[in-house]
């Protein structure tokens, strides 16, 4: 995905989100007013959920890496609960170790089996969705979406097997539900033709 894109996402997901027809001016040297994502940039930064770079620019189709996506979601939710990282590939000299600490340290991101974060790694679709399901405490009724197969979507790229199949089901389908007392559990009643992000 790319930084225009995760601001524009971000957004979205705001309770006060931008009003229509109002001009929000990021300031960035590299963001053209007429640019589809020039007034949601804007917003997000009004908002301090992103930033850009020392030499006045955002990079907005620069694709966005799992730190600075760290970051934002750091910023967008407020985080402060704290805890050690135990990641092997980053450090306390880090630009992005303070943000990627919270959001780990609150459940929002995770690393890979070999107890690394690659922070300079290109963050993928399958990885946003997670982490923005997270963020949103979404999590899908995968008994419900096999026992229903003949309703819910499909998509080529994506198995039931998938580590990533829960979390795009959840956020490519907007649903009925009740939660369970436990603040998570989700069981879904039905499609509501909604969508979420």
């Amino acid at each position: 995905m790319t930084r225009a894109e995760v601001a524009t996402m971000f957004t979205r997901l705001l309770k006060d989100r931008p009003v229509k027809g109002q001009t929000y001016d990021a300031g960035f040297n590299d963001i053209d007013s007429n640019a589809w994502y020039a007034n949601t940039v804007g917003y997000a930064v009004k908002k301090g959920i992103v930033s850009g770079y020392p030499d006045g620019s955002f990079k907005p189709n620069q694709a966005i890496t799992r730190a600075e996506f760290s970051s934002i979601v750091a910023r967008f939710a407020a985080l402060t609960q704290e805890k050690d990282l135990t990641f092997t590939d980053i450090d306390a000299s880090h630009w992005g170790y303070k943000a990627v600490r919270l959001a780990a340290s609150n459940g929002w991101v995770s690393g890979y089996p070999d107890n690394t974060f690659r922070p300079e790694n290109n963050i993928t679709r399958a990885e946003v969705t997670s982490v923005t399901n997270r963020v949103l405490n979404r999590f899908a009724d995968v008994e419900w979406i096999k026992a229903n197969d003949a309703k819910v979507l499909h998509f080529s790229d994506v198995a039931v097997n998938d580590w990533f199949f829960e979390p795009v089901m959840e956020a490519t389908m907007g649903h009925d539900f009740t939660r369970d007392k436990d603040g998570k559990t989700e069981h879904w009643t039905g499609l509501n033709g909604k969508t979420f992000i």
